[in-house]
């Protein structure tokens, strides 16, 4: 696995062509192969596509897909090519490597102007995606913005999947009911504010969750905001966000996507934000006034947001924008940092527009309303 990130860090600094990149990927992918593949499990369902050579995949992939139930893929290098992108479309098709736990991956062609694989909005349902790698190729794909997953439908599950490299906007949408997305991993999710204007990216971006549970997944280097949960009824236990190496604006954000903001029933507890110098602004996020104060986008109950932990970040918790909920039990320490949301001011817990919440003491008093006529100045304390 090191020779793989040494590669692909090669790649990103500009020193390996496409196709030197995927030949020297293919030879240390199979040596690695070689000596980690179980033996005796399952072969892909898909022969037709290979992933051990530099064709493009889409057609037999998509034709596997389009007959639903079980979609096996074999770990091969450098992959299975993507130029078009993929659709899921049936209800109880099972997308996985064939190798349990060895990973089987998809690579995003230079010239694939889509997302990788989106699940068709025609409702679908009992579906599961997992063990596998999406790499968004980034860095090969300059031209375009697109994420690498969108889901939605119901009765879904997502996990052990290792999203990368996305382009920009989010690195996996998710819109639906009863669903599970777990132990995944979401890396390097487009590229900071300050780098490239307008290709910052998310790492999961949460547009309605209706009863699902998002749970030990772990989201590193997002350019936006690494967690947001947009509205539903909603389990975010147990998350792990780590900002290393890329700034941020945010890590876990209970927000207000399509005049939602309702979390009524929701719980995000048990979740670890973590920040290396400067590199996030603000750790955990309840409200929705940094982006607007519109009455649309506020959001109007913040469920139970508990027992969460916050370190490192300008500052580690604001709650700004919200008419009731609960923020309690919430430990923040370590704040650090001048590079906030317009603002230097670090500190560890903020808070200003909460209504009829129940918050925990020990808040500094600053509003963050963002364009606001009555507060031009953003990201003030208040007196």
């Amino acid at each position: 696995m090191k020779m793989l990130e040494s590669i692909r860090r090669a790649q990103v600094q500009g020193c390996v062509p496409w196709d030197r990149y995927l030949k020297r990927v293919m030879t240390s992918t199979l040596l690695l192969l070689l000596f980690t593949t179980p033996q005796g499990m399952a072969q892909t369902t898909c022969p037709d596509a290979n992933p051990n050579d530099f064709v493009a995949d889409d057609a037999p992939l998509q034709a596997c897909l389009n007959n639903g139930g079980l979609v096996l893929l074999d770990p091969g290098s450098p992959g299975y090519i993507l130029s078009q992108g993929l659709v899921l479309s049936r209800d109880g098709t099972v997308l996985r490597s064939s190798q349990g736990s060895v990973k089987a991956t998809l690579i995003a062609h230079p010239d694939l102007a889509n997302d990788m694989l989106q699940v068709s909005d025609g409702g679908v349902s009992n579906y599961e995606i997992a063990d596998l790698i999406f790499d968004g190729n980034r860095d090969m794909r300059p031209g375009n913005c697109y994420t690498n997953l969108r889901l939605q439908g119901r009765n879904f599950s997502f996990h052990h999947v290792d999203s990368l490299r996305t382009i920009c906007g989010s690195s996996v949408i998710v819109l639906g009911s009863n669903f599970l997305i777990y132990d995944n991993r979401i890396v390097d999710s487009g590229l900071p504010a300050d780098v490239a204007r307008d290709r910052w990216a998310d790492g999961l971006t949460v547009l309605l969750c209706d009863n699902g549970y998002i749970h030990n997944n772990l989201i590193e280097d997002s350019t936006d905001i690494a967690l947001v949960i947009g509205g539903g009824d909603c389990s975010v236990q147990g998350n792990t966000i780590r900002q290393v190496n890329k700034w941020a604006f945010a890590g876990l954000n209970v927000g207000n996507f399509n005049n939602n903001g309702y979390h009524t029933n929701s719980v995000f507890q048990f979740n670890t934000v973590e920040s290396n110098y400067n590199m996030l602004s603000i750790g955990i996020l309840v409200g929705s006034h940094p982006w607007s104060t519109s009455d649309a986008e506020n959001v109007w109950n913040a469920g139970r947001v508990i027992n969460n932990v916050a370190r490192g970040a300008v500052i580690n918790l604001v709650v700004d924008g919200i008419e009731r909920g609960e923020v309690t039990g919430n430990v923040m320490y370590g704040a650090q940092g001048d590079r906030g949301l317009t603002c230097a001011i670090s500190t560890d817990y903020t808070a200003w527009h909460f209504s009829f919440a129940l918050i925990q003491p020990g808040w500094f008093p600053m509003q963050y309303d963002l364009g606001a006529s009555d507060y031009p100045e953003p990201c003030r304390p208040q007196e």
